[in-house]
């Protein structure tokens, strides 16, 4: 049972009229009946949306509200999801747990009897929910009203009134519908090591001079698509590495690796140690290949030696040999073997920075596509796509992209065209991001230690004793430990938030107060905030209709969290907006819970943000039109760099922006009364000729007003002091 929970003005405010049956229905075993029912099976029918016939619709006479699930929802034509609007409510289940809708929509559900002679259509407000579950649709009591339809789970059928007689619905068959069975916790993700919803891929072999190596695309794509991104991929197959050969590397002008090392440390040069005989035949055999293709060359006078160390790996690391050593590096990678002394020409991912330098090479060279069709993380790439259609555009981009700086992909570990997939060892889908079967599985066979195990461990004297010697010699120290965020996590949390969605992203709500619109040019607010140990501030960039930016930083002398930063942030923008004159304003910024909130998509539950919310409200009326949206944090760079610059170094942004210290929240402002003073002030001169070419009599106060006039600008009569970068 799920119900609907709404305000009392909400539910008083929806009103259902139900008009009375013509006839009386009645249920008797001569009624027809679907094969195999049993009484007990669940009600579950087809119905239609318009021309789109809908399976799995599940009949709840227990729920309040009617729900049509994402996953059904995503797949009616883009036409129809125009009509979706934000909702405030939640729904609560039977256990008491809530959910938020993404929204409501107005659909016309039409149902139709057995032998499709009779139907009946009534519109019908659909909550749209974000869940993983079998079904597409539950219809609850409203729709039964709506269409004084009467279900009888005995039977297994439905029947409704209509003009031309009375009509039967029969439930799907139960061999028909599939099989739940109730796991134990344990063995909900163990068995399965594919999660439902993972992709099926089929290999496709886009080289025809290696038909034993092939690459893996999404069986799920239409047959046309499927078939523009297999031509693709064989137009540039010479993006991936089919031999060691390929491997050519990426050109030195673009970056190369250096070894980090202190001066004056002193070289290690080990001595030379005398391997078995497989090892020494495995070694002899890996040098061969990477000598042949430039990957390792003969060191004559090397310094810094070794030996190496046999590490057995699934597959062949020459992939990651692409980028360049250094030249005054390459011979402190030198290594001893029974052929010679060699040492590498190429980055080895054994070195302890590669990782960073790997990162570095593909932060530069996507930097125009991270954040908008690709994520990367080391040597994971994701390429994101909200239909078929931009998928082979950033595929192609991508390429072309790789093919300037001739670097190389692993045809084995490359999949195209599926909707989801895993990425840094989860498995991303539409509805979240789910554990790796296989991880999940290895966890739950290890045996959790008892208390005696761990009582043993610690109490080993090399251990406690280990312990205690640190605790001792770093008690002088003042240090505190601040644990590192993770950049793997962050990768991955960027990319989940940014995950198209079906190419139909969330509209934003437009405020129109008067007659206004944005044709003829509208403001454009940036925004962001951050806090750091050093206080918190918050950047602001203003762009005119006409292309001038406007910068302003803020710091705040209060202690404050990070979304109210960014409501901060807002009300100065907007008042700044407001100042200038401006009339259409549209706001952009990448905090999502703030932007929600305004746009009445996410419930306000804080007090305090709630007064920041009516604020905004009410000064968003000075404006003809207004709206504000979330933008990925890569389309706000510069307000974010600028909002980390207020926060720490605060005292070097007054030559390069507007700035401005709040003492005290926006909330928390008193009235104040204006005093207009009743003779001239200093400001007088400037606004006399600034506004009427009028100087003083005094030559010398002329001569000073006319220097000092260029810092200041007149706007709706006001005066203002120009930053640096204002200046003509």
């Amino acid at each position: 049972m799920i119900r609907n929970k709404r305000s009392r003005k909400e539910q008083q405010g929806e009103k259902t009229t139900v008009k009375p049956l013509a006839c009386t229905l009645t249920f008797s075993v001569q009624d027809p009946r679907p094969d195999g029912w049993k009484g007990d099976d669940p009600l579950i029918i087809q119905t239609s949306i318009r021309d789109v016939t809908i399976h799995r619709v599940y009949v709840d006479t227990g729920s309040s509200a009617d729900i049509i699930y994402e996953h059904c929802f995503r797949l009616l034509p883009d036409r129809w999801k125009d009509s979706l609007r934000p909702t405030t409510c939640r729904l609560v289940g039977f256990t008491s747990h809530s959910l938020w809708p993404l929204g409501t929509i107005h659909l016309p559900l039409t149902i139709t009897s057995h032998e499709k002679k009779r139907k009946k259509t009534a519109l019908i407000d659909f909550v749209v929910i974000r869940h993983s579950v079998e079904h597409n649709i539950i219809l609850g009591r409203t729709v039964l009203l709506k269409l004084g339809v009467v279900p009888s789970t005995m039977h297994g059928i439905m029947k409704f009134d209509t003009p031309i007689g009375k009509a039967t619905i029969l439930a799907t068959p139960p061999k028909e519908l599939q099989c739940y069975t109730v796991m134990k916790p344990a063995e909900i993700t163990k068995g399965s090591k594919r999660p439902r919803g993972s992709p099926i891929k089929g290999k496709e072999v886009i080289n025809e001079g290696y038909p034993d190596q092939s690459v893996s695309v999404g069986c799920d794509l239409p047959n046309h698509t499927r078939r523009a991104l297999v031509d693709l991929l064989k137009r540039y197959k010479h993006v991936f590495a089919w031999t060691v050969t390929n491997m050519v590397g990426v050109e030195r002008k673009v970056i190369e690796h250096k070894l980090m090392i202190r001066p004056g440390v002193k070289e290690v040069k080990q001595k030379k140690m005398v391997q078995r005989g497989d090892r020494n035949r495995a070694i002899n055999a890996e040098v061969t290949k990477p000598m042949e293709v430039g990957i390792l060359r003969e060191a004559i006078f090397p310094t810094w030696i070794v030996n190496p160390v046999m590490v057995r790996k699934q597959d062949g690391s020459w992939w990651y040999h692409q980028i360049l050593m250094s030249k005054e590096d390459e011979e402190k990678t030198a290594f001893y073997t029974d052929h010679g002394t060699f040492c590498y020409t190429k980055m080895p991912f054994g070195l302890k920075n590669a990782g960073a330098t790997y990162q570095h090479l593909v932060d530069s060279i996507f930097a125009k596509q991270i954040g908008r069709n690709i994520e990367v993380y080391v040597d994971n790439m994701v390429i994101k796509s909200p239909n078929e259609e931009k998928m082979l555009q950033d595929i192609e981009e991508t390429f072309q992209t790789l093919e300037a700086v001739k670097m190389k992909l692993n045809p084995a570990k490359c999949t195209f065209g599926v909707k989801e997939g895993q990425f840094l060892g989860y498995y991303v889908t539409r509805q979240g991001v789910q554990p790796s079967p296989t991880k999940v599985d290895r966890f739950i066979e290890t045996p959790t230690p008892n208390s005696s195990d761990m009582h043993r461990i610690l109490l080993k004297p090399e251990t406690s004793g280990r312990l205690a010697k640190w605790a001792i010699e770093q008690e002088e120290h003042d240090i505190n430990y601040h644990p590192r965020t993770s950049i793997k996590g962050q990768a991955l949390d960027d990319f989940v938030l940014e995950i198209p969605d079906g190419g139909n992203p969330t509209k934003e709500k437009v405020w129109v107060v008067e007659e206004a619109t944005a044709d003829h040019g509208s403001w454009t607010l940036y925004m962001d905030g951050a806090s750091s140990r050093e206080g918190s501030g918050a950047g602001l960039i203003l762009i005119s209709p006409e292309g001038e930016e406007v910068t302003y930083a803020l710091r705040f002398d209060f202690h404050t969290s990070n979304n109210e930063v960014e409501y901060e942030a807002l009300l100065v923008g907007l008042r700044l907006a407001k100042q200038i004159g401006a009339k259409a304003v549209t706001t952009l910024n990448d905090s999502r819970l703030a932007v929600n909130q305004i746009n009445g998509s996410f419930e306000v539950r804080d007090q305090r943000i709630g007064k920041y919310v009516k604020m905004v409200k009410q000064l968003v009326r000075s404006f003809g039109w207004f709206t504000i949206k979330q933008i990925p944090r890569s389309e706000n760079k510069s307000a974010d760099a600028l909002s980390k610059l207020a926060s720490t170094c605060f005292d070097h942004l007054s030559k390069k922006a507007l700035v401005e210290v709040l003492r005290e929240r926006s909330i928390d402002e008193q009235q104040v009364n204006t005093l207009t003073p009743t003779g001239p002030t200093w400001i007088t001169p400037f606004r006399e000729y600034l506004q009427k070419g009028v100087l003083s009599d005094d030559h010398e106060e002329a001569r000073k007003t006319r220097i000092k006039a260029p810092s200041y600008a007149m706007l709706n009569g006001e005066l203002y002091k120009k930053g640096s970068h204002l200046h003509g």
